[in-house]
């Protein structure tokens, strides 16, 4: 009796030790800037995630280096300013149309040959090329009109940015000429301070 006690608490004892060890505890992903809230930094293009550069449908991208309109730009538009509430409030839609002006803050940006246009309250994108002759600027690559190039005027006042379009059909009848030079932009300094919620975000510093 006593030999058989002791040869199963043997079997107990070496069972016990064959099974195998709990698996331990997945490492947690590291929160993304964007879920924690935080605005992506980039130095140069190559920085940036390649879902967000601007793409060379038909003409190829500028070599990337800084030119005289470099900055990032912000315009505040009001209810009153696009006729009030009936008119200017955006709605959801499946298939919104581009470059639709919208009450709230944009933002636009250009950054050694790329442009990036932000719009808080609809969420509307949009990024393309640019190249800068004097005080003529050219707009391309945009996917809502990959074939088509625009032309402007440009002037900085100080901190005051004013395009002039000259040839610019972009989006149905004209749309992004509309939106990007109906006001001036004012240039503010993402380097000195942070902005929320700027897209793609905090360029060149």
């Amino acid at each position: 009796m006593v030999a058989a006690s002791v040869l199963l608490a043997a079997l107990v004892l070496t069972w016990g030790d064959a099974a195998p060890a709990p698996p331990p505890a997945a490492a947690s992903p590291s929160p993304s800037p964007e879920a924690e809230g935080q605005v992506l930094e980039a130095r140069a293009l190559e920085d940036l995630p390649a879902t967000v550069r601007p793409y060379p449908f038909t003409e190829p991208a500028p070599e990337p280096v800084a030119t005289e309109i470099d900055g990032t730009y912000m315009l505040i538009l009001t209810l009153d300013d696009l006729g009030g509430a009936s008119n200017a409030l955006p709605f959801p839609c499946r298939r919104c149309l581009p470059y639709a002006r919208d009450p709230g803050v944009m933002t636009l940006i250009f950054f050694r040959g790329a442009y990036f246009v932000d719009h808080q309250m609809s969420s509307f994108h949009a990024t393309g090329h640019y190249e800068v002759d004097g005080d003529r600027l050219a707009l391309f690559n945009d996917p809502n009109c990959s074939r088509e190039r625009g032309t402007y005027t440009w002037r900085l006042d100080g901190t005051s940015l004013h395009l002039e379009a000259l040839d610019d059909t972009c989006a149905y009848e004209g749309e992004r000429a509309v939106d990007l030079a109906t006001e001036g932009w004012t240039r503010i300094p993402v380097c000195k301070r942070e902005i929320a919620h700027l897209w793609p975000g905090i360029l060149g510093c």
